[in-house]
């Protein structure tokens, strides 16, 4: 049984475009919030004001919706590549989360508790996530584009949730036990304008006044 080891990493959030920047910006306690362009109400003033989050400046800039999310897998995989041999990548297997889908609707608590139940599901029924805001077959593609490796479909493998991360970890190490070279990858972004404005709109976000919420973050 072979033992995992890494050879290479690829990260850009918005602590630094690169692993090695990312990595000395947290030790040294950095954080870097800026103003989004998705304006809300604040709640004592009735004010537009910014919400504010943590989004990766400079090379990600103007990029949105899908758009940011590939800017954001370019930017890592960039850097996985000057760190990494290109012979241990022709035969990996690629194992990516994708960002998790925004929320279909508000948290419970915030139901209104006199609304007549949904005649299409259980009253009791949680609200879920939406389908995943990218699709695993253009991401194979811009993989294949930005690396210019050939990835073919099976050696590349996507896991969505909240845990699709640690899925891909746990498939990594079966993989990795036997001998094969994995590379394990995610992306996700709460800072394009549709996630923020649904966000603010079911009351999960923590901006405007309000007490409780998400911290928007850019990463991959």
């Amino acid at each position: 049984m072979a033992t995992p080891t890494f050879t290479g990493m690829g990260l850009a959030t918005s602590l630094g475009h690169d692993a090695v920047t990312a990595a000395a910006a947290a030790r040294a306690g950095l954080v870097r919030p800026a103003p989004l362009t998705v304006l809300v109400d604040d709640a004592d003033t009735k004010d537009a004001v910014p919400v504010v989050g943590h989004p990766v400046d400079g090379l990600a800039a103007g990029f949105d919706g899908v758009g940011r999310l590939l800017r954001l897998a370019e930017l890592g995989l960039r850097d996985l590549l000057r760190s990494t041999p290109v012979d241990r990548l022709r035969a990996a297997h690629w194992l990516i989360a994708l960002p998790e889908g925004v929320p279909t609707a508000p948290p419970l608590p915030l139901l209104d508790p006199d609304a007549p139940p949904d005649p299409d599901g259980p009253e009791s029924e949680v609200p879920g996530p939406s389908a995943p805001r990218l699709a695993p077959e253009p991401l194979r593609h811009f993989v294949e584009a930005t690396s210019g490796l050939s990835v073919p479909v099976s050696r590349f493998a996507t896991f969505d949730g909240r845990v699709g991360f640690i899925r891909a970890l746990g498939h990594a190490q079966r993989l990795c036990e036997r001998g094969t070279t994995c590379v394990v990858g995610a992306v996700d972004s709460l800072v394009d304008t549709e996630v923020v404005r649904t966000l603010h709109a079911h009351g999960r976000l923590l901006s405007g006044g309000g007490v409780v919420g998400a911290r928007l973050l850019d990463d991959a």
